[in-house]
C-alpha cells in the first residue's frame, strides 16, 4: 500500500492537504445535501420544479459572466502566491468586468422573465422565480472568483467554504427561521446569502496581503482568459444545460427528478474537486519552473488517491440508487435508473483524475477548449432530440456519454502534450 502511494515528502504534502480538503469538502456535501434536502421537503415537486431550473440557468449565466478569469486567476495566483499586490490586482480586475456583465444579465433576466416563462419554457407561473433569481448570477460569478484567488494560495479551507459552504448555510438558516411557501421565496434567499457571502469572502480573500509583486499585464490576462471563457462556459453547460433542456420540454416536476439524481450523481465528483484544489496550483508552479516530472508524479499520485477515496461511494450510490432517490421523497423514486446512468459517467470522470487542470495550468488553454467544445456542442445539438424522444433517460444517457468523451480527450491530449498517459495509474512514480 504504501508503495503503490508512494509516499515522497511531496506526495505526502499533497496527502495531507488533500485529506484537509475532503474533509472540508464532506463539511460542504452534507451542507449541500441538507440545502437540497430542505427545498424538495418543503417545495412540492413542481415548486421545486421551479427552484433547480432558476438555480441551474443562474450558475450557467454566472459562468458566461466570468469572462473565463477564474482559471486565470487560479493560473497566476497560483504561480505568483507570496506576491500579495498581484493576487489583488488581477482578483479585482476580474471582479470590475465580471461583475459588470453579471449585473446586465441579471437585469435582462429580471426584465424579459414574462417572455422567456411564457415563450421559452411555456411555464407562466416561472416569472416570479426568474425574477428572485436574477441577483443570485452576479453572486455566484463573484464569489467563484474569490474561491479561486484562495484556491490559488492555497487556503484549501477557506476556498471551499467560499464557494459552496458559506451561501448555503446562511440560506439554509433563513428557511428554518421564516420557511419557504414556493420556489420564488427561496431562490430571495439564495439571491441575499450569495451577496452577503460575496462580502465576506472578498474580505477574507484581500486581509493580510503584502505589498509584493507587480500588477499583471492586462493583454496577458485576457489571452489566458479568452480560451478558459469557452471551456468554462461549454463546462457548465454540460453541467446544467440539460436541465434547462429538460424544463423546457418537460412538467415541472420531472426537472425536479432529474435534477436531485444530476446532483446526487456529482456527489462523487467532491473527491476529485476536493484533490484539484491541493493539485491545481502545484501544476502551475511544476509548468512554471518546466517540471514535467513532478506534474506527472503529482497527477498518478492524485489518481490513485480518486480510486482509492471515490470507489466505494460510487458503488454504493450505483447499488442502492432508491436509497439516495428516496430521501428526497417517495415521488423521486421512480427516477433512481437515472442516478444509475448519471453515476456510470462520474466514474470515468473519476478516473480521468485532474487532466482538465493539467492542461489549463500548464499553458495548454487552447488544448482544453477544443476538447470542451467538441464535447460540449456534441451534446447541446443532440439533448433537444434525445428529450423529445426518450425523456429524462435520454438527458442522463447524452450527460454521461460527452462527459466520459471529454475526459477521455483530454487525457489523450496530456499524452501529446506532456508524454505521460494519466490512466496508467499503477505505473511507477
Amino acid at each position: 500500500m504504501v508503495s503503490f502511494f508512494s509516499l515522497t515528502p511531496e506526495n505526502r504534502n499533497t496527502f495531507l492537504r488533500s485529506l484537509l480538503a475532503f474533509a472540508v469538502r464532506a463539511l460542504g456535501l452534507v451542507i449541500g445535501f441538507g440545502f437540497n434536502l430542505s427545498i424538495t421537503k418543503h417545495l412540492s415537486p413542481k415548486e421545486a420544479g421551479y427552484f433547480f431550473l432558476c438555480f441551474s440557468i443562474a450558475l450557467l449565466l454566472s459562468a458566461v459572466a466570468r469572462l473565463g478569469f477564474e482559471n486565470t486567476i487560479l493560473r497566476y495566483t497560483g504561480s505568483n502566491p507570496k506576491k500579495g499586490y498581484t493576487i489583488k490586482h488581477i482578483l479585482n480586475f476580474a471582479i470590475i468586468r465580471s461583475a459588470f456583465l453579471a449585473i446586465l444579465l441579471g437585469v435582462l433576466i429580471f426584465n424579459f422573465s414574462s417572455i422567456i416563462a411564457v415563450y421559452v419554457f411555456n411555464k407562466p407561473e416561472l416569472k416570479h422565480s426568474l425574477e428572485s433569481v436574477s441577483p443570485a448570477i452576479c453572486g455566484f460569478s463573484i464569489i467563484f472568483l474569490l474561491a479561486m484567488s484562495l484556491q490559488g494560495r492555497q487556503k484549501v479551507f477557506l476556498s471551499i467554504c467560499s464557494n459552496s459552504i458559506l451561501h448555503l448555510l446562511i440560506c439554509i438558516i433563513l428557511i428554518i427561521f421564516f420557511g419557504i411557501n414556493d420556489a420564488s421565496q427561496a431562490l430571495n434567499f439564495l439571491s441575499f446569502s450569495l451577496l452577503l457571502s460575496v462580502f465576506i469572502c472578498y474580505l477574507i480573500a484581500t486581509s493580510n496581503l503584502n505589498k509584493n509583486g507587480l500588477p499583471i499585464d492586462k493583454k496577458k490576462i485576457f489571452e489566458s482568459a479568452k480560451p478558459n471563457w469557452v471551456t468554462s462556459v461549454m463546462n457548465q453547460s454540460m453541467q446544467w444545460v440539460p436541465t434547462i433542456i429538460v424544463g423546457i420540454f418537460m412538467a415541472a416536476n420531472e426537472v425536479a427528478f432529474f435534477s436531485v439524481a444530476l446532483k446526487i450523481s456529482l456527489l462523487s465528483s467532491f473527491f476529485l474537486m476536493a484533490i484539484n484544489f491541493v493539485v491545481a496550483p502545484k501544476f502551475s508552479y511544476y509548468s512554471k519552473n518546466n517540471d514535467i516530472t513532478e506534474i506527472r508524479k503529482t497527477a498518478i499520485f492524485s489518481v490513485r488517491l480518486l480510486i482509492f477515496s471515490a470507489s466505494p461511494f460510487l458503488l454504493f450510490v450505483f447499488i442502492m440508487p432508491d436509497f439516495f432517490m428516496g430521501l428526497f421523497g417517495d415521488e423521486y423514486i421512480s427516477s433512481s435508473y437515472i442516478l444509475q446512468i448519471l453515476t456510470a459517467g462520474q466514474l470515468i470522470n473519476i478516473l480521468c483524475g485532474p487532466v482538465g487542470f493539467i492542461l489549463l495550468m500548464t499553458g495548454n488553454e487552447k488544448d482544453m477548449r477544443l476538447i470542451t467544445l467538441i464535447s460540449g456542442v456534441g451534446m447541446l445539438v443532440l439533448i433537444s432530440l434525445v428529450v423529445i424522444f426518450f425523456g429524462t433517460t435520454g438527458a442522463a444517457i447524452c450527460v454521461s456519454f460527452f462527459l466520459a468523451l471529454q475526459n477521455l480527450l483530454g487525457v489523450w491530449l496530456v499524452k501529446q502534450r506532456l508524454g505521460f498517459n494519466i490512466l496508467r495509474f499503477w505505473q511507477r512514480i
